[in-house]
């Protein structure tokens, strides 16, 4: 079984850290490759040890949905969680864990865990979690923040950014870039 990686130390709150890589569906709508058309859990929302999903996502570069399969596992109590991706071609294990370090930052850790060999699987893996995981951490540090201005991007975030499609994602980028340079060029 191959594997890809990426970790990252911020300066965080546990609990913040583990209410962010304990709910699956707010991963799942973090990721910058995906859209979560749906999350119909088997028992409840939050891997508290072992629990079953049914996902539906879209790939950026597909044009129809696919159903996932994910068991949801505590691995260790509020440490470290894996989500195991079963359906239509994909089989991968991701695993998120947390680690305490001595200075009083947390380590975060993502792992892909995937069957194959093919090279260009294993880059395009690598690059998907590499952005992935950026988002998962900018969105850890967004919810530790308590002055008014994350407040603020917190509430757009949870409200009306994430609840968005790749596709409504990239026309509100662009809508936002135009309407800064018409700023700047009145």
């Amino acid at each position: 079984m191959n594997s890809v990686s990426a970790y990252t130390n911020i300066q965080v709150s546990e609990k913040t850290a583990n209410s962010v890589i304990s709910n699956l569906q707010l991963l799942l709508k973090l990721s910058p490759y995906w859209d979560l058309k749906s999350l119909l859990p088997m028992i409840e929302l939050s891997a508290q040890s072992s629990h079953k999903f049914e996902a539906i996502i879209k790939y950026y570069h597909e044009d129809f949905p696919k159903t996932l399969n994910i068991e949801a596992e505590q691995l260790q109590e509020r440490k470290s969680f894996a989500y195991k991706m079963n359906g239509e071609g994909i089989q991968k294990t991701v695993e998120i864990s947390l680690v305490n370090n001595p200075d009083g930052s947390i380590g975060v850790t993502q792992k892909y865990y995937f069957d194959t060999s093919d090279s260009a699987l294993i880059e395009s893996l690598s690059v998907e979690l590499k952005y992935w995981h950026k988002a998962i951490i900018e969105y850890i540090k967004l919810q530790n923040g308590s002055g008014i201005w994350k407040r603020c991007f917190r509430w757009f975030m949870d409200r009306i950014w994430l609840n968005l499609s790749l596709s409504e994602r990239k026309i509100a980028i662009i809508i936002i870039k135009i309407s800064i340079i018409e700023i700047i060029v009145l």
